[in-house]
């Protein structure tokens, strides 16, 4: 099945069914373009890459400009691990397009760790309870006090504790993440220089216990919107730029906690609150 889909992808096609527990490896190179992929599986327990540090060096890589990736995963237990790299738009927006529909799946994807990205629209729908969905976005090289080594990589940010700004071009980012069920686990890791900002919308439509974490560091003017309408929901954000960060609330739920951390003076915060028990905390500080 690997060599076949290697095959496909080299001319720029390709699509898939497969069914309970197959693998998909996908290693597109850095000078292709235009590129569209659907993969659809039904079954569970099945790979779309693979974790970090496996045997197979393809896992799920993409680069060159103008890709659009869509994954339909239906069953529980699947996975997907990916990297999107040097996905240069030059004025062809790319797009990735994940829906889950299952329980207890696993998205982990980079994108532009290592190099510029523009151009780029992530999506992902959730129909399924106690999935864990990790978006790590732009390349992460710490500038570490004297005596500690540099650190790169999707860990930098926990293991170089005293390092600062981050050197990577990723640009006219945006993020739509919708969650329909509940005890869902979304972290979106947004590390980079911006020129024109990201845009993240999330919306939590009628699901209770999930736990959102939405972080974009660095330059540019970045924009996030929250909607949830569930009980019991968390949501920690923060905006950290180098121009005026909007973010925007609405919330019709009971028992939510919202924490929302904003890094610029010029900040705007919208709130249309609808529900009792909400604990909100906002902060706008340099």
């Amino acid at each position: 099945m690997k060599k076949s889909i290697l095959a496909f992808v080299m001319f720029f096609m390709m699509i898939t069914t497969v069914w309970a527990q197959s693998n998909v490896y996908i290693d597109q190179q850095d000078s292709g373009s235009g590129l569209d992929i659907d993969i659809y599986i039904d079954g569970a327990g099945s790979v779309v890459g693979e974790a970090s540090g496996g045997s197979n060096d393809e896992e799920f890589q993409i680069g060159g400009n103008g890709n659009n990736i869509d994954i339909d995963l239906i069953g529980a237990n699947n996975k997907v691990y990916g990297e999107w790299l040097n996905t240069s738009g030059n004025g062809s927006t790319a797009d990735f397009t994940l829906n889950n529909n299952g329980a207890t799946n696993v998205t982990n994807v980079n994108v532009g760790e290592g190099t510029a990205t523009t151009d780029v629209t992530l999506n992902q729908d959730v129909d399924g309870a106690s999935n864990t969905i990790k978006y790590f976005i732009g390349k992460s090289t710490y500038a570490c006090t004297a005596g500690t080594a540099a650190q790169s990589g999707s860990g930098a940010d926990t293991a170089c504790a005293s390092g600062s700004a981050v050197t990577a071009a990723v640009d006219e980012l945006a993020i739509d993440v919708n969650i329909d069920t509940d005890s869902n686990f979304l972290d979106i890791h947004n590390i980079g220089t911006y020129a024109s900002g990201t845009t993240t919308d999330i919306d939590i439509a009628g699901g209770t216990g999930n736990n959102i974490d939405s972080y974009t560091i660095g330059s540019g003017a970045h924009n996030t919107t929250i909607n949830v309408n569930g009980a019991s929901n968390v949501v920690n954000t923060a905006q950290i730029g180098s121009a005026a960060t909007t973010f925007t609330l609405d919330l019709d739920a009971s028992s939510a906690n919202i924490n929302s951390y904003q890094g610029d003076v010029a900040s705007t915060v919208n709130m249309d609150i609808n529900g009792a028990s909400a604990d909100i905390d906002v902060v706008i500080q340099p």
